[in-house]
């Protein structure tokens, strides 16, 4: 499981997206469950929470880490849940400056390639992969976390 934090819920934000990855023995992504929604930390935070046991308990296919984005937000979910619930996987992930148009590119030559497959009706997925254009400044906070399912 991969979060791209907002933390908050005003108009200017971005969204937070969570996306599940599985992969494949052929070095393909599968991505079961992709979502975006404007949060603030704490309802983050319980989303997280409740994906966490869906996955364990009602899939039944346990998450095995959880990597969080390394930035504001993300440090302060991070920080939650060691409080809280310190016995969950969770990671922080550094982007290292990597510029975003270069992140969203990679992972538009990985769908293209047909190395990551999703399920259907990914509805927040697709509509990224449908509108992404390079220069694009909103709108890809799936695309982001998928970028980091590539660097795990």
């Amino acid at each position: 499981m991969i979060l791209d934090c907002a933390g908050t819920k005003e108009q200017q934000s971005s969204f937070s997206a969570i996306t599940f990855g599985d992969w494949c023995p052929d070095g393909r992504l599968h991505i079961p469950f992709a979502e975006r929604r404007k949060l603030s930390s704490m309802e983050l935070y319980h989303w997280m929470i409740k994906l966490y046991y869906w996955s364990m308990f009602v899939d039944k296919r346990p998450v095995n880490e959880i990597g969080i984005e390394k930035e504001k937000y993300g440090i302060f979910l991070h920080d939650l849940v060691k409080v809280n619930n310190h016995k969950l996987p969770t990671q922080l992930l550094d982007i290292r400056n990597i510029p975003r148009d270069d992140r969203n590119t990679e992972v538009v030559k990985y769908y293209e390639s047909g190395r990551i497959l999703s399920k259907p009706g990914l509805k927040d997925y697709e509509d990224e992969v449908l509108s992404w254009y390079r220069g694009k400044k909103k709108g890809t906070d799936i695309f982001d976390t998928i970028y980091y399912h590539f660097r795990i």
